[in-house]
């Protein structure tokens, strides 16, 4: 029970880092169109949250807003969202006017696709 716990409060910690320094005040940069392959980067952290559909993201980033850490680690724990390494590689396969539909293509969830803010991926140089 206490080692569940600590994995709670782990995981509730970097989901706040990341609301605080990725969702919220990330620097934008030229945008990765459909079809081109990117890195993703979200502020400072090793870590990008990953959202399973786009649905999802509009609810992470609601809770984002709120500062509602739990909300967020009740998604993870529920399977609609993921995390990635920080500077992992991914395909555009779609874009809305604010977000990116992504293939992870390296690292455990290589194959995965998911949801990210457009400004989390960044140009793969």
């Amino acid at each position: 029970m206490k080692a569940k716990r600590i994995a709670l409060y782990s995981v509730l910690g970097v989901i706040g880092l990341i609301i605080l320094l990725g969702i919220i005040g990330s620097a934008t940069s030229e945008r990765v169109i459909k079809g081109n392959s990117g890195i993703l980067e979200a502020g400072t952290q090793g870590v990008v949250l990953v959202a399973t559909n786009k649905g999802n993201l509009e609810q992470i980033v609601r809770l984002s807003g709120v500062r509602d850490t739990t909300g967020v680690t009740q998604m993870v724990l529920a399977g609609q969202a993921f995390f990635v390494d920080r500077g992992t590689r991914v395909l555009v396969i779609d874009t809305t006017f604010s977000d990116s539909n992504v293939r992870i293509l390296d690292g455990e969830s290589a194959g995965r696709s998911g949801w990210v803010p457009e400004e989390f991926v960044k140009k793969d140089e």
